[in-house]
């Protein structure tokens, strides 16, 4: 199995595809993920949900988004919390569109019909041999047992989809739930994990205290990211990922600053710009 380094040198930035390649091609996609890796990414970043059969599903949130995604039958989503992915079926996930819509904040993104797949259909797609993902589980306590699993059998059915996984050591999971990340710690200590955050810390010290175990990195809302933290994680042998950089000139400035990674709807400006 290759272990995948995702910072070969102290001093190296890697660059990740956030939801494959949003700018440019439908979120959380197959397409968006060979297009942001075709860029020449360190990584991609994607989200996973659960599906009503325990599955694992690729996307940003528990329902769809009628920003981007429309009905079955082509119409507008007018209330987005009544189409709960924990609730459906893969074959009834699939008959949404999320793909043909115009974005209205990504209006260059190619319009192409496609909807939410399952985990285990982007991992027999795609070669990852040389692709880190960082693979981050949605989870907000208030919607345990609603819209997905409380998170003991959250984690236990994220470990059995990726068991199997060829390349399962390129993965980092990421989550903004620290009950997921201290749970998964318990289960599978050997998996680098990151706790996403997009409030400044007052401390960082005192943040990395509230953990059982050292994270692999902070993902940070980009405009929260102090020199002085990232000093301080670097100290603690923390990295510093920032999230979402959409600007080549933003992701320099962050650069100088000593970030580990940057991560963003456009591969194709930031990556290839630096």
């Amino acid at each position: 199995m290759t272990h995948l380094i995702v910072s070969s040198q102290v001093d190296s930035v890697s660059y990740f595809g956030h939801r494959g390649c949003r700018g440019l091609y439908p979120e959380n996609t197959i397409v968006g993920f060979q297009k942001a890796m075709a860029l020449g990414v360190d990584g991609v970043e994607w989200d996973v949900v659960v599906n009503k059969d325990k599955q694992l599903v690729i996307s940003h949130d528990q329902f769809f988004e009628k920003e981007f995604c429309l009905m079955p039958d082509g119409s507008e989503i007018s209330d987005e919390k009544a189409t709960n992915i924990y609730q459906m079926t893969q074959d009834q996930i699939e008959q949404y569109d999320c793909g043909t819509k115009v974005h209205k904040r990504f209006l260059e993104q190619q319009k192409i019909k496609e909807t939410k797949p399952l985990l285990q259909t982007v991992f027999d797609s795609i070669d990852f041999s040389k692709t880190t993902i960082l693979f981050e589980i949605k989870s907000d306590k208030d919607l345990d047992s609603t819209f997905q699993p409380a998170p003991a059998e959250y984690v236990s059915i994220i470990l059995n989809e990726v068991k199997d996984f060829k390349y399962k050591e390129n993965i980092i999971f990421m989550s903004f739930d620290s009950r997921i990340l201290e749970e998964l710690h318990q289960k599978a200590p050997s998996f680098r994990l990151v706790y996403l955050t997009e409030s400044p810390f007052r401390s960082t010290s005192n943040f990395i205290a509230n953990f059982s175990f050292k994270p692999y990195a902070i993902g940070i809302f980009y405009p929260m990211i102090s020199k002085a933290n990232v000093k301080t994680l670097k100290k603690l042998g923390i990295k510093t990922f920032a999230w979402t950089v959409n600007d080549p000139k933003v992701s320099k400035k962050l650069v100088g600053k000593g970030v580990d990674g940057i991560i963003t709807d456009y591969p194709n400006l930031v990556k290839c710009g630096n």
